[in-house]
Order: C-alpha cells, then structure tokens, then sequence
C-alpha cells in the first residue's frame, strides 16, 4: 500500500531551529521563512522521514482540536511548502513509514495552527553569498600555501 511522504528539498533547503520555531531558507530562491511552534513540530517530523498520515498522527496525538481541524491546517500547510519549493510529495511503500521521533505522552495542548512567515528581504544578498559555491572541502576553504 502507498502512503504519502515529503522529502525535504535537500541541498537547495536549509533550516535551523531556534527554541520552539524553525527558521527555513531556500538557497535557490534566497528566500526565508520562519514556521511558529506548531508548524515547527511538523518541520521536526518532515526531517525524521514521517509520512503524512504519521504527521497527522503526531498532531492528533498532541493538540487539543478535532481531527478534521488538524488535518485541514496541516494540509494547508504542505502546499504552501510544495508551492515555495521547501518540499516535494513523494509515494512509497507503507512499510517505508517512519515513525515521528516523539514520545510525546500527556495531556494534549491547545492547538495553534501552524504558521509560515515568508521573506523576501534579502533575496539578493542570500543569492550572492558564497557559500553557494561550496565543494567538498566546505566553507571557507583555505587554499594551502603554495611556494
């Protein structure tokens, strides 16, 4: 049976978590974004190679809201990744599924759906930045001394 995954569009996306947000950019476009805690423990299940269905899992599991409300938000959410290009959809075994990476266990919290702050501001300085062109030795590479 097929289930629905999203790969992270690896190398051309980015990101880095701070606290309880995430902070995306995608290196082809330079753009960024910032996802609120919400759409950040969905960021945190997309890295662990979670399919959509353990996504909505994960969200039933923790927040405080009705099924359809969840999967309404986090539907929303995946397509406005895919549009930026953060995300691709991908179908593969069922058996694939990995599970999200919680052990969440409690009382469930307020749901807040989740949110994607997109930004433009810097387009041309991230486009420019040279780290785009990185090889195997990294960023920055010192060349060695030659005599």
């Amino acid at each position: 049976m097929q289930a629905q995954f999203f790969a992270i569009h690896r190398p051309d996306v980015i990101d880095e978590r701070f606290d309880e947000e995430y902070v995306i950019v995608n290196l082809r476009t330079g753009t960024y974004y910032s996802l609120n805690a919400t759409g950040a423990r969905i960021w945190d299940c997309l890295n662990a190679g979670a399919s959509r269905a353990a996504i909505l899992q994960e969200m039933e599991r923790r927040y405080d809201a009705p099924p359809g409300m969840l999967e309404q938000h986090l539907e929303t959410l995946l397509k406005e990744m895919e549009r930026e290009q953060l995300i691709v959809a991908e179908n593969k075994d069922a058996s694939s599924a990995s599970a999200t990476g919680t052990t969440f266990e409690g009382e469930r919290i307020g749901f807040v759906p989740p949110h994607m702050e997109k930004y433009t501001d810097m387009q041309a300085l991230l486009l420019l930045d040279p780290i785009h062109q990185v090889d195997d030795t990294g960023w920055p590479s010192i060349k060695p001394n030659v005599p």
